[in-house]
C-alpha cells in the first residue's frame, strides 16, 4: 500500500491537501526503501479537493508504504513517531518506522513550522480515510 498526502497550490494561489491511496501487488518487495518506492502500484482512491489534480505546485508531502492490510492506526502512529523523531527541517530521505517506509519534504517557507505541517497532513488523512 502506498499513501501519498500532498499540500498543493494551483496557478491562482489556491491551496488544498490531496490524499491518494495506491495498492502494491501482493508479491511486491518492500524490504528496502529503494525497492518499496520503485515497486509498481495500482491507483485505488483520491480524496476530492477544491483544487483538481495536475499542474499544481507541491508545497509539502508525505509518502508512506507498508504491506497491504496495514491499519490506519499503525499509519497514524508512524506519522506521530516521525514528528517526534525528526530534529531538523525535513528531507526526502526515507525512514523506517514499524512496518512503514516514510519520506517527506516541503518547500523552504514551511521549514520553520514543519512539525505543524506534518500534523496538518496527518489530519487530512485521518479526516478522509478513518
Amino acid at each position: 500500500m502506498l499513501l501519498s498526502i500532498q499540500r498543493v497550490r494551483d496557478a491562482t494561489g489556491q491551496e488544498a491537501i490531496h490524499v491518494y491511496c495506491y495498492r502494491h501487488d501482493i508479491s511486491a518487495d518492500l524490504s528496502t526503501a529503494d525497492r518499496a518506492f520503485k515497486a509498481p502500484v495500482r491507483f485505488v482512491r483520491r480524496v476530492s479537493s477544491t483544487v483538481p489534480p495536475g499542474g499544481n505546485r507541491v508545497l509539502s508531502y508525505v509518502d508512506a508504504i507498508a504491506p497491504e492490510g496495514s491499519s490506519t492506526s499503525s499509519f497514524m502512529s508512524a506519522l506521530d513517531a516521525l514528528r517526534s523523531l525528526a530534529t531538523a527541517p525535513p528531507r526526502q530521505l526515507p525512514i523506517r518506522i514499524g512496518s512503514w517506509w516514510l519520506r517527506y519534504d516541503m518547500d523552504a517557507a514551511r521549514h520553520r513550522r514543519w512539525r505543524d505541517e506534518l500534523a496538518d497532513l496527518r489530519s487530512a488523512y485521518w479526516t478522509e480515510f478513518s
